[in-house]
């Protein structure tokens, strides 16, 4: 791919990292990497790699909490729902902090338009059909939403809530935030470097380009310019957001681990474990059929959830699973609102067969 205008910035988006914080308290991220690097590290090494991670999470954290039962009223916003927690949205508020509308005072009318988007941009995360697209005016067309999403009443609720009482709840969320990062700088001394190293190499739109032609789970196709803001908290994760539905100008929240070379490691060849992880992912019947179905064209989710009987959130889950062995692709329709469809990587579907070939191949060797 190619990227034209390119920006990054050079110090955290501290309202990112504390919003992204709180939400990932429970150190699953940390437990994930874990499971995905005893393919590629010894424990002693993955032990090293998070060490600077896990230590500024645990400092911040500790102080974190505690400021954040001073304000009761928002806690309960602090939560991820199922859809956020199997990557189907991303969560109101990190949205609203990844744009850096948490530290910005706002006019009523200006709230009004940035809550209003911000629902939008949830409700066509979730509705990925590749047909209707979400147009919100009031609270009338949120319910109207909401009552067709598959997701507990308490957590529909507290949605609702959250735009009813925008007005008053978006400062007092803006409060805690001011106070929050502070603690937030305080501790930073702890990742500053591994932050500061990844901003060198992210300042080479090379790198860029050919993170995203490597990756190959994510196809974006070339881009007018780009916008990089280096991530502490969500350290291999990569999130676009598009500024305008219009261009092709995008902001891409990207992980200060992302270029470290263990992370772009992903050849089977020569290396069993990644193999039986990969064959794992297959083992498994539903995934299994979709991949023949993704065999024959790209999909929506709600697509495949159809053709299943499935739930969306049940075929989310799957196909993060497949996406982890990068066994399938993500591919942006820029004519449909910026949805995603999948699709098979076709690559490394072939890359597992030539190995498992490759082994059969050795095994007849070795018997005449």
């Amino acid at each position: 791919m190619e990227i034209g205008a390119y920006k990054v910035y050079t110090e955290p988006n501290w309202e990112y990292e504390l919003v992204t914080c709180i939400l990932e308290k429970d150190g699953k991220r940390e437990e994930d990497s874990v499971k995905a690097r005893k393919f590629l590290m010894s424990q002693k090494e993955i032990e090293k790699f998070l060490e600077n991670i896990k230590e500024y999470k645990e400092n911040v954290l500790k102080k974190i909490l505690p400021l954040l039962e001073d304000y009761p009223d928002i806690k309960p916003y602090f939560v991820n729902s199922s859809i956020e927690d199997d990557s189907r949205a991303r969560h109101i508020l990190v949205s609203l902090a990844s744009r850096r509308e948490l530290s910005k005072e706002h006019a009523s009318d200006e709230i009004d338009s940035i809550m209003l988007d911000m629902f939008e941009n949830w409700a066509k995360s979730i509705n990925d059909t590749g047909q209707k697209e979400e147009k919100f005016k009031d609270l009338t067309d949120i319910i109207t939403f909401l009552r067709g999403v598959e997701e507990d009443d308490s957590t529909k609720l507290r949605l609702i809530m959250l735009f009813t009482e925008r007005h008053t709840v978006l400062p007092r969320i803006q409060e805690f935030v001011k106070k929050g990062v502070e603690v937030l700088k305080e501790y930073y001394h702890i990742i500053q470097e591994d932050f500061d190293s990844a901003v060198v190499t992210l300042k080479d739109k090379k790198n860029m380009e050919d993170c995203l032609d490597k990756l190959e789970v994510l196809k974006l196709g070339d881009v007018d310019g780009m916008t990089v803001q280096p991530c502490i908290v969500a350290y291999n994760q990569l999130s676009i957001d598009w500024f305008d539905e219009d261009n092709r100008d995008i902001m891409a929240d990207t992980g200060i681990y992302m270029f470290l070379p263990e992370a772009m490691t992903n050849d089977f060849s020569g290396n069993d474990a990644r193999i039986v992880s990969a064959l794992k992912a297959l083992g498994d019947a539903t995934r299994l059929k979709i991949i023949h179905m993704l065999s024959g064209k790209k999909m929506y989710i709600q697509e495949i959830a159809d053709d299943l009987s499935l739930t969306p959130a049940t075929v989310s889950h799957h196909m993060n699973i497949l996406l982890q062995e990068r066994l399938i692709s993500i591919t942006v329709d820029t004519t449909r609102s910026k949805k995603i469809f999948y699709e098979i990587n076709a690559s490394k579907m072939k890359e597992l067969g030539e190995v498992i070939k490759l082994l059969g191949t050795l095994a007849e060797g070795n018997q005449e």
